[in-house]
């Protein structure tokens, strides 16, 4: 009987580990793990990102605007200048918009503080919700500790979706 409960256990952490998976910045490599989750989407990702700085994340979501996968992002404003992917992606034909301050005014809250990614369909067929503190920029890749955790759930993908929709003012979602 001991034995069936040690089983059962090793099966529902089997099966929780293959759902959701944590990762810690620096050692994680957090824009190593967020570039593998845009490289392997086939369908579209929704993004919503305070602070967004890191080349190597927005050279992924170019491609995967190439090989035909829908990319949309809402950005705060600070991540609009010149230099910065946003604007470089919102050239090149992504989605990218910037949040509309006005709204979070109306709302009674300061900022747009949002990290959080979505994945219709990856390599498995599966949706995903990739969040946490991590914001897309090379210092909180490389010093900061930072934290991301990636749900696989239909529901958490559902729940953040609909917050992106609110927060998008053309509501495009495909």
């Amino acid at each position: 009987m001991i034995k069936f409960f040690i089983l059962l256990g090793l099966f529902a952490a089997a099966l929780y580990s293959e759902t959701i998976k944590t990762y810690f910045s620096p050692n994680d490599h957090l824009d190593q793990r967020l570039i593998e989750l845009i490289d392997g989407e086939k369908c579209a990702i929704y993004g919503a990102v305070y602070s967004f700085t890191n080349q190597k994340i927005g050279s992924a979501l170019e491609r995967a605007k190439e090989r035909g996968v829908h990319v949309q992002l809402i950005c705060d404003s600070t991540a609009f200048e010149s230099r910065y992917p946003a604007s470089k992606l919102a050239k090149k034909g992504i989605q990218v918009e910037c949040f509309d301050g006005e709204l979070e005014k109306k709302a009674n809250r300061a900022l747009m503080h949002h990290k959080f990614c979505l994945f219709k369909e990856n390599q498995q067929g599966k949706k995903l919700v990739w969040t946490g503190s991590y914001n897309w920029t090379y210092k909180a890749s490389k010093k900061n500790a930072e934290n991301a955790v990636v749900f696989q759930d239909e529901k958490t993908y559902d729940a953040f979706l609909q917050e992106f929709k609110q927060m998008s003012k053309k509501n495009v979602i495909r």
